[in-house]
């Protein structure tokens, strides 16, 4: 089971620790709050939102990595238990939590599980899309390239719940530091993804956006602080690198070295983040920060292409549609879940640029100040724990 790093998040640290490292004290001081189990990915993206959650949350939380592999959900929706390797269902035994959350499709199921074992008293809590029926939970806390139907239990945020990471505890970290403060300011991070369903990030795309970042420095006498990351193609990486003349220092992502990346050393030293479009969580990430923050839109995949054509010939306008509005039928299938819609990252876009805290990269943004909706989120998510409480009290008499 991973325990994750805790010199990242928000809240009262302690109560994040497993159930049998807490100490007496600590047990007496949590032990009239809510007990959570919060289900983890081993996706540096997606389990920061969690961690994130549960610690701005302050109840005592135990973390759960059962790696369930998609096959295993589907065993799960045709058969009602718990799939997966050896010892996975061992993870989830009572006392039954008064919360669960999770992130994304693998652990709806489980989630689910436990739910119905603990009689519906569990309440499900579940991030982004959960590639299942929407009344399984009792909150789904979404971001808009998602394409969710707005019901009651959908709560529709602006960006993903991620904060800053924690910096590396590896000696390269230092290192590190010791380049970053020998760079000229203002230091301009330089956040690469890579291609996706969405968009393609190819040589041609970085040796482009390489040219731009470098102009930037330049214009400003500053530096760049360039890192890229798993999705990124390692040759389109390299060529991004060498195409830089800018004073610079630069981490080309490996499975060998992923320790060793300077991501969040990048991000807390940067006076300015330019990130690429692909990820919601690095889009997040940077805006947590008190950095100018700029997009580098990469160029749409074919398919996203047409789709989008499509999309805008039926709403009748040159820019890219409000795809929420009225489609009954298209609501109905995905709150079923027997359809889970492309990823639209264009609509993400839309709403951060329309905000103010994000620009396109040649643009100055007019905000700065942090647009997470984790107060929102807490605020729907203790009103439910509430409500809980309220309908277990006995009647008065």
């Amino acid at each position: 089971m991973t325990q994750p790093q805790l010199s990242n998040i928000r809240g009262p640290a302690e109560v994040l620790r497993q159930p049998d490292q807490a100490s007496a004290e600590q047990a007496e001081t949590t032990s009239g709050l809510p007990k959570v189990w919060a289900i983890l990915e081993e996706r540096a993206g997606d389990d920061n939102q969690v961690i994130n959650l549960v610690a701005a949350l302050g109840w005592p939380c135990e973390f759960k990595t059962p790696l369930f592999r998609m096959r295993d959900v589907v065993i799960h929706r045709i058969t009602g238990r718990i799939a997966g390797r050896p010892g996975q269902a061992d993870l989830f035994k009572p006392p039954w939590p008064d919360m669960v959350v999770t992130i994304g499709g693998r652990s709806s199921a489980a989630a689910r599980w436990v739910k119905l074992q603990s009689r519906g008293r569990t309440k499900l809590i579940c991030l982004g899309r959960p590639w299942a029926p929407l009344h399984w939970f009792d909150l789904v806390v979404t971001t808009p390239q998602y394409r969710l139907p707005n019901l009651p239990n959908v709560l529709q945020n602006t960006l993903p719940l991620n904060r800053l990471p924690a910096p590396a505890e590896v000696p390269s970290a230092d290192r590190w530091v010791s380049a970053i403060e020998h760079l000229p300011s203002p230091r301009i991070a330089v956040m690469v993804g890579g291609s996706n369903g969405n968009f393609r990030f190819d040589r041609s795309v970085a040796v482009d956006m390489a040219s731009r970042v470098d102009a930037l420095a330049r214009e400003t006498g500053g530096s760049l602080m360039i890192t890229t990351s798993p999705r990124s193609d390692p040759e389109a990486g390299k060529a991004l690198l060498e195409s830089v003349r800018a004073p610079h220092i630069g981490f080309l992502w490996r499975p060998e070295t992923k320790a060793q990346n300077p991501y969040s050393e990048f991000l807390q030293a940067a006076d300015h983040i330019v990130v690429t479009g692909d990820s919601a969580s690095m889009i997040a990430e940077a805006c947590a920060t008190r950095a100018k923050v700029s997009l580098y839109e990469l160029p749409e995949t074919l398919p996203t292409r047409l789709m989008n054509g499509l999309a805008r010939l039926a709403n009748g306008s040159d820019t890219y549609p409000d795809l929420h509005g009225p489609r009954p039928w298209i609501d109905r299938l995905i709150a079923a879940g027997c359809w889970v819609p492309r990823r639209a990252m264009n609509r993400l876009h839309q709403q951060v640029l329309s905000r103010g805290r994000v620009a396109r990269l040649g643009e100055e943004p007019s905000e700065t100040s942090d647009i997470s909706d984790l107060e929102m989120t807490l605020r729907r998510i203790r009103q439910l724990i509430l409500e809980q409480n309220e309908a277990a009290k006995p009647a008065a008499t």
